[in-house]
């Protein structure tokens, strides 16, 4: 790479006082683990897995992955202790009986820190922020990384929340999904991520944790590598690490810009192709049996606009035939077909979908999912098949358990596509890889409820979407703000600040405030970057860093 020039843009520099004392954590933190020093209460691992039988029905075969979790020395970052899970799949290939309907194999690790360094300072989940380092072995050939979902669950001492119960465990305030929050690699990844853009709420509520949160004494946090059929195999040799785990409060960056790349409205902007694919149900029914409808109407969009309005007809379960499905599901979606090169960045969190979405006929409003699936040309994805189909490159899925309500009237939604979870064995590795070559866009909007109490049995269940888009996220300004420092192990620190992808940044040093040499250029990927050091600390220094503009070619 050519080397910048040293100089200093004054204008669009932040300077940063960095103090390194005794103290173990920032007055910030809320707890920190590293293993060595700072321990965490306790530490557990699990494994799961099991397959769908084709006649319907999940075979639960998770005794057959063995587990096992401890705290190492020299396990973790730059040779200090860490959290190794090491899980043996050798058994669970033949426990899963095939042809099967699905599989699935995973396997986490988890740590409980009992006690918190300061309680809770404020109810706003943005101003919480996640750091932790992982790192995987055992790797399938080929796969450069494991993603895994993270889960953090807050606890208060027991009867916090009234009625009490019966037992003196304590109360869970709110469990936090984060899909595809953590990326475990070969070397130690640093992964970061704020607590406002959960994938799902597991246990609890937010209406709860707003009322206790200054109550929360204990946070137990989950990573899990539940896609470990993909990217590790069936063998006895895999792992993943963990260290440097913080939970702090600090100010969030201002709201990226958001540019609409991808856009179908129904108006100037039609779909390629599309319709109300296919019904599902809860058996014994069919839902393929029911009658369905598709079609784009003018006056029934946002603003009387345009828009696509989809159907399903349940009259024929109605009276006096008594239907015994729970669930019903429907698939609205909308293809369009673009010229490559309009994802720019190979970090999900670059980017969003949104939509405008509402029903109409139902009984009470239901739930629904939103999917984007990507394409590139055929034969993108090596070896070359045996079509012409153009290959999935990434299906995300968000809302896979309760979803959101779709009301009588238009909901604008919006999902930062790193929340999501993967489909049909895609990964983020796959999207980083192949990204630029993406030419084709499915938008599904998927209305589920139960037949007799969301539904109705009638002939006018209507979902409609309206403005579907994928946005491209930038940053406010080019500025680079340092939104977070901090020491991860005795001879290491990170430096964390925002940053526009493609460009370079400078990292200058100082002890006087006078002479600040460049110390380290770093590549931007995504809108945040983490510069790491591994040296010795001093007892103070002084740090700038400045935006050097796009990163020259090699």
């Amino acid at each position: 790479m050519k080397t910048h020039p040293s100089g200093l843009k004054a204008t669009r520099t932040i300077a940063l006082v960095i103090a390194f004392g005794a103290c173990p954590a920032f007055a910030a933190d809320i707890l920190r683990v590293n293993y060595d020093d700072l321990t965490p209460t306790g530490t557990f691992g699990f494994g799961f897995a099991g397959y769908g039988e084709p006649g319907g029905g999940n075979v639960d075969v998770s005794p057959s992955v063995s587990s096992s979790t401890s705290v190492e020395a020299g396990v973790g970052v730059a040779g200090t202790a860490g959290l190794r899970l090491t899980a043996d799949t050798t058994a669970t290939e033949a426990a899963i009986i095939t042809p099967n309907g699905y599989s699935y194999m995973g396997f986490g690790i988890g740590t409980t820190a009992g006690s918190l360094l300061q309680p809770l300072p404020t109810a706003n989940l943005a101003r919480y922020k996640v750091d932790i380092a992982a790192a995987a072995v055992g790797l399938r050939p080929g796969v450069p990384q494991a993603t895994c979902l993270v889960d953090v669950r807050f606890f208060a001492p027991d009867d916090t929340i009234i009625p009490a119960d019966a037992d003196t465990d304590g109360d869970v305030i709110l469990t936090l999904r984060f899909g595809n929050a953590v990326l475990a690699k070969t070397a130690f990844q640093a992964n970061s991520f704020r607590m406002d853009r959960p994938s799902e709420i597991r246990e609890g509520s937010i209406s709860a944790f707003n009322t206790y949160f200054a109550s929360i004494n204990a946070i137990v946090t989950v990573v899990e590598a539940g896609n470990a059929i993909s990217d590790f195999g069936f063998d006895a040799g895999n792992q993943v690490i963990l260290d440097n785990l913080t939970i702090s409060e600090s100010a969030p960056p201002p709201p990226p810009i958001e540019t609409a790349i991808v856009v179908i409205d129904y108006d100037s902007n039609p779909r390629s192709y599309g319709g109300s694919v296919f019904a599902y149900a809860g058996a014994p029914d069919d839902g393929n049996s029911l009658p369905r409808t598709d079609e784009v109407v003018n006056g029934e969009g946002v603003g009387g606009s345009f828009a696509q309005k989809s159907g399903v007809d349940l009259t024929p379960w109605g009276p006096p035939y008594a239907v015994s499905s729970t669930y019903l599901g429907t698939i609205n979606e909308a293809h369009t077909i673009k010229t490559p090169g309009l994802l720019t960045s190979p970090n999900l969190a670059d980017y969003k979908v949104a939509a405008d979405v509402r029903s109409s006929g139902y009984v009470s409003a239901p739930f629904a999912k939103i999917i984007l699936q990507m394409y590139a040309p055929d034969d993108t994805l090596l070896p070359a098949d045996d079509n012409t189909d153009p290959d999935t490159i990434v299906r995300l899925r968000f809302e896979n358990s309760t979803g959101f309500s779709m009301p009588t009237t238009y909901l604008s939604i919006s999902r930062n596509l790193a929340d999501a979870t993967f489909d049909d064995g895609t990964t983020a590795g796959m999207f980083a890889q192949h990204y630029a070559a993406i030419s084709e866009y499915r938008f599904v909007i998927e209305p589920v409820g139960d037949p007799r109490s969301q539904f109705g049995f009638d002939n006018n269940n209507f979902a409609y979407m309206d403005n579907l888009k994928v946005l491209r996220l930038t940053p406010v300004s080019t500025l680079p703000v340092i939104t977070n420092v901090k020491a991860t192990a005795p001879t290491q620190f990170t430096l964390t600040f925002t940053s526009q992808p493609g460009n370079s940044y400078g990292i200058y040093r100082s002890i006087n405030l006078i002479d600040f040499p460049l110390i380290a250029t770093v590549p931007a990927t995504a809108i945040t970057t983490t510069y790491t050091r591994n040296q010795a600390l001093i007892g103070k220094e002084f740090f700038r860093v400045a935006d050097l503009g796009p990163t020259p070619a090699p």
